[in-house]
């Protein structure tokens, strides 16, 4: 017997902090690489921990800043 999937399930995950980031709202922000290649995915820190951000703008805002700060500490 096979029972119908739940719509979200939560799963705990191991990722390699690159930055931290907090809006002007007070919202803090994750940047970190989730796998051994090296993607990179942001999350949103809630009162149940991080959740990956779904929203395509913070998404490219977050990576774009921890490109700049990545970049700038190369140098």
């Amino acid at each position: 017997m096979q029972s119908k999937p739940t719509e979200k399930v939560s799963v705990a995950l191991e990722v390699r902090p690159l930055a931290y980031f907090k809006s002007r709202d007070g919202a803090t922000y994750l940047c970190a690489y989730i796998d051994e290649k090296r993607n990179r995915e942001v999350f949103a820190q809630t009162e149940h921990g991080f959740l990956e951000v779904t929203d395509p703008a913070v998404k490219f805002i977050v990576a774009r800043w921890t490109h700049e700060l990545l970049e700038a500490a190369r140098r």
